[in-house]
């Protein structure tokens, strides 16, 4: 196996991964005790407004982390993904028949007197899954020789 790429920042993701579980489940605590022990008959609207809000994001969130590669290896059949999951990593193994390259995206804001982000990725449409994120952000990943994979495996 040839590893193309290997994230160092997947904690990032996790990091708020679990940080909106838990505001999920602190608003909807303070939507159930407020409700029962309240001192107010409304005391628990803020966690019944909130929580849903903050669900959405976490299950927003779980479904980013399927999209982000932590991982990249070439094998002679195809390429093993490996992407976040709700409890870990998954890894995955894609025939390159079902790989394409889908560009490179560079963000980076327009202001001159903001505080930039030079943000990178680059992304993959694997059939099946949808477009996966490659963060090249801060590490290196060897587009030109899965390029130069896939075109390969494409000519066979």
């Amino acid at each position: 196996m040839t590893q193309l790429y290997r994230n160092t920042r997947a904690l990032r993701a996790r990091f708020l991964h679990v940080v909106l579980w838990a505001a999920t489940l602190g608003f909807v605590a303070l939507a159930l005790f407020g409700y029962w022990n309240g001192p107010e008959p409304n005391s628990w609207v803020v966690g019944a407004i909130l929580a849903p809000i903050f669900s959405l994001s976490a299950l927003g969130m779980e479904w980013y982390l399927r999209c982000y590669v932590t991982a990249l290896q070439a094998t002679q059949d195809g390429l093993v993904l490996e992407t976040l999951s709700t409890f870990g990593r998954t890894r995955t193994a894609v025939p390159w028949a079902d790989v394409e390259f889908a560009g490179a995206r560079h963000d980076m804001s327009e202001e001159d007197d903001a505080p930039t982000v030079d943000n990178t990725a680059a992304l993959l449409r694997v059939r099946g899954r949808g477009l996966l994120i490659i963060d090249t952000t801060e590490d290196p990943f060897d587009s030109v020789s899965l390029q130069r994979l896939l075109r390969s495996a494409h000519r066979t």
